[in-house]
């Protein structure tokens, strides 16, 4: 997770940077407001002596530039700014922009560099003992340079240049600690360029294989890292790469050597989880680091030290001393949902048949929150039925996607004429590429959609569906936008549904994960002693 900008005129004026631990747990303002810094500080060749028009999707951010703030730390780095552009000459007018208008600098920012790693001090100061003093850092970051003179992929608040492979690296004593798929590149150019230096890369437990490799094979080894970063999906490589840090910079601060974090040994890791226990309150932190370490070993080839019973049952402690009662919440009813229409419901009311439609599809459907953000392109109607795509879920872990179908019933509840009544006073094209459940705009007449294409946020559906549930239910902590999806399946369940189309109509992949979502009825309950011939 990091921060980006963009000069839009110059070609490869970007600048990246990732927050630091501490910087994550900072607000969203002043996250936002420091990168502003930051991208200053790292384009000043490209912006001295310019009048800038920057562009950002945080309107506090570009009030606070203007005008300051009550806030102490959100002042200091206002003033920074305005210092900085003093400094450099810089007139700086800054606008917001809603972030579907600023796609570009917002994936920039989430670009996460799973190839980027560096060497510690203890490592650098054995190479300079050794060899003499470098100069060059030639592949590094803000986050893990070494020298003062350094190399980034992106433009860096601190960066000498960018993209090494366009400078001339003879006549300095450089140090090399390139991503891993570009050690052969690296490799040719160091001969071409005839330099010398010192080159890093991690060591291989393979590498008697890759010395018994026909030579045509030898540059294709590079490309396993970066294959391997993908056997799980995207956000949890994230974490486990964020949690195996935090294992290594746990690691150094204890004085432990390099030999004890990768390959990790068993008592210094036991040690580590028995300290997240007693700083954590769930056992989350304990299970992601675990599985984290684990991953990383594996993927390296290595024996992970996660196999060793002493660090298994420090897991199983974990569990038992951090895990609190799971309180499920209350599944919602047909009744209640008979309720709630009959409040909401009014002819031509786009607001209010937005929340009756949330309520419906997630509950005939069996959805989660998230999978509520289709698009008018992903429903398909016939005469009997409506058929949602959902494009990605929780369950779908290769992405395939699924079609979940659900039937016309001809009662005032059916889901699908009041999807229909819904998407015909909202105005949507049958191609729209449009969020079906998106904010809407108070008109004369109503209530619009707004242009900007962009989906209901998780917060404001929770919030339509506490004030639609509330006048109904004597307290309304007993219920969340799960009790929809759980309602369903309930209702399902009670109704006798063979337990195969159950299973495929939520997505489920396991018995135990189905039958958490159900609710068995009184009924089902006592016929199981009723059948015991007593």
């Amino acid at each position: 997770m990091g921060y980006a900008g963009f000069e839009v005129n110059t070609s490869g004026s970007i600048a990246h940077g990732v927050w630091s631990p501490d910087e994550i747990t900072q607000s969203s303002t002043w996250r936002e407001l420091i990168a502003v810094y930051r991208v200053l500080k790292s384009i000043p060749q490209v912006l001295r002596f310019q009048k800038v028009k920057w562009f950002t999707d945080n309107q506090s951010v570009s009030k606070i530039v203007k005008k300051g703030s009550m806030v102490h730390d959100l002042q200091s780095i206002a003033i920074d700014i305005y210092r900085f552009c003093l400094n450099n000459s810089i007139l700086i007018d800054i606008e917001w922009i809603p972030r579907s208008e600023n796609e570009k600098a917002d994936y920039l920012s989430k670009i996460c560099d799973f190839d980027d790693w560096g060497i510690s001090d203890e490592i650098l100061n054995a190479v300079q003992r050794k060899w003499g003093n470098l100069e060059v850092d030639w592949f590094a970051s803000d986050n893990n340079a070494k020298l003062p003179v350094f190399y980034s992929r992106f433009w860096n608040v601190n960066s000498s240049g960018v993209d090494a492979f366009t400078e001339d690296w003879s006549g300095k004593f450089g140090l090399f600690v390139p991503p891993i798929s570009i050690v052969s590149e690296v490799l040719k150019k160091m001969y071409t360029d005839n330099v010398q230096g010192v080159l890093i890369i991690p060591h291989w437990c393979h590498k008697k294989d890759i010395d018994e490799l026909p030579v045509k094979l030898v540059d294709k080894v590079t490309l396993l890292p970066q294959i391997l970063q993908h056997s799980r999906a995207f956000s949890t490589c994230k974490n486990y790469n964020s949690a195996f840090n935090r294992w290594i910079k746990w690691a150094m601060l204890n004085d432990l050597g390099s030999g004890d974090i990768l390959p990790a040994s068993e008592l210094p890791l036991a040690i580590y989880l028995t300290s997240l226990i007693q700083s954590s309150f769930t056992p989350k932190p304990v299970e992601t680091a675990f599985y984290a370490i684990k991953w990383i070993h594996e993927i390296n080839g290595l024996d992970p030290p996660t196999d060793s019973s002493m660090v298994k049952n420090v897991l199983q402690s974990a569990k038992r001393i951090l895990s609190k009662p799971v309180l499920k919440k209350e599944p919602i009813t047909v009744e209640l949902l008979s309720s709630i229409f009959d409040n909401l419901y009014v002819d031509k009311n786009l607001k209010s048949q937005r929340t009756i439609c949330a309520f419906l599809l997630s509950f005939s459907g069996f959805l989660r929150s998230s999978e509520l953000l289709y698009k008018r392109c992903d429903l398909d109607f016939s005469s009997t039925h409506m058929k949602i795509f959902i494009e990605s879920s929780k369950t779908d872990q290769y992405r395939d996607g699924s079609w979940v179908i659900i039937a016309r019933t001809g009662t005032k509840l059916c889901p699908v004429t009041n999807i229909e009544k819904y998407l015909e006073w909202a105005q949507f094209s049958m191609d729209s590429s449009c969020f079906i459940f998106c904010n809407l705009s108070a008109t004369k007449n109503g209530y619009k959609c707004r242009n900007v294409n962009r989906a209901m946020s998780y917060s404001t559906l929770r919030d339509l569906f506490r004030n639609a549930l509330t006048p109904f239910v004597t307290d309304i902590n007993k219920y969340c936008l799960h009790s929809l999806r759980s309602g369903g399946a309930t209702a399902a369940a009670n109704k006798g549904v063979k337990d195969r189309m159950f299973k495929r109509h939520g997505r489920w992949l396991s018995e135990k994960a189905k039958d958490g979502y159900v609710k068995d009825s009184l009924d089902e309950r006592l016929f199981v002693s009723r059948c015991l011939g007593l």
